[in-house]
């Protein structure tokens, strides 16, 4: 069976809202979009920075703080927690940045918030630091960001060739 927009229920219990996309209403297909669980976002009610960034954080085996909400390069996404609901759905900035004046103090004039364990999404205070743009790009370097990723796009467009020398020997044995 089909289901058909706007005419069956959302699949969640207690939801008599009807169903957009995914066996859910709009409501909580947003919220499995944003948060990846179609009940998640719930946040209580911050009452400060720190309990702000508490909230939204995973810890991870390796030390990391993952922030949960993304941006599509993969940094986190914060809304700063002292400004009013109007204020606060017209501003965003990074929460690794957010952290970092949060917990270490404000970024001095002409520094930015380097992850020195390369992960975007980490806004554990620990594994950030203030340092110039030049310094961040050196470090990036350094540890072969780039150099890997185009290591494996040429690992992939070897593949890709043998596969295509693969079809056209498979043409001249039919001929």
């Amino acid at each position: 069976m089909t289901k058909k927009t706007g005419v069956v229920p959302c699949s969640l219990e207690d939801c008599n809202l009807l169903y957009v996309s995914k066996g859910l209403c709009g409501k909580h297909y947003h919220k499995l979009r944003k948060y990846g669980d179609p009940k998640g976002g719930g946040y209580e009610i911050a009452t400060s920075d720190e309990q702000y960034l508490n909230q939204r954080h995973k810890k991870m085996p390796s030390g990391c703080w993952e922030w949960q909400i993304l941006s599509s390069k993969g940094y986190g996404k914060a809304k700063p927690f002292g400004l009013t609901q109007e204020d606060r759905n017209k501003k965003s900035q990074t929460a690794h940045r957010y952290a970092y004046e949060t917990w270490v103090g404000p970024i001095p004039g002409g520094l930015v918030v380097h992850h020195k364990c390369a992960n975007r999404s980490c806004i554990n205070p620990d594994h950030l630091q203030a340092i110039t743009h030049e310094q961040n790009l050196a470090e990036m370097l350094e540890r072969s960001a780039y150099l890997k990723e185009i290591a494996d796009l040429k690992k992939e467009v070897r593949r890709l060739k043998q596969k295509l020398k693969g079809t056209d020997k498979t043409k001249e044995c039919n001929v």
